[in-house]
């Protein structure tokens, strides 16, 4: 499943990708999965030559562990 969910800063975004803040855009595909299949990593590599302004990046599970870790979680609000 693709999500298009565009950044509170998309407006800003000119055709290169980055936006007037010096960031760069892209799409993130997250998953729980220990490896993308090879059908799905040449259609994400496909997709983001086709727009090259937002590449997609595939994160299984293990990465984004990795990701949330480094960055830590304490700002993360949580409501019941």
């Amino acid at each position: 499943m693709l999500l298009d969910i565009p950044s509170k800063n998309a407006s800003n975004k000119p055709d290169d990708g980055v936006d007037k803040n010096n960031y760069t855009c892209a799409a993130w595909i997250i998953s729980s999965c220990d490896e993308y299949s090879p059908e799905v990593r040449q259609a994400a590599f496909q997709q983001s030559v086709q727009n090259s302004s937002l590449p997609i990046r595939l994160i299984n599970g293990v990465e984004f562990a990795k990701m949330l870790i480094d960055v830590g979680v304490s700002d993360f609000k949580f409501e019941k």
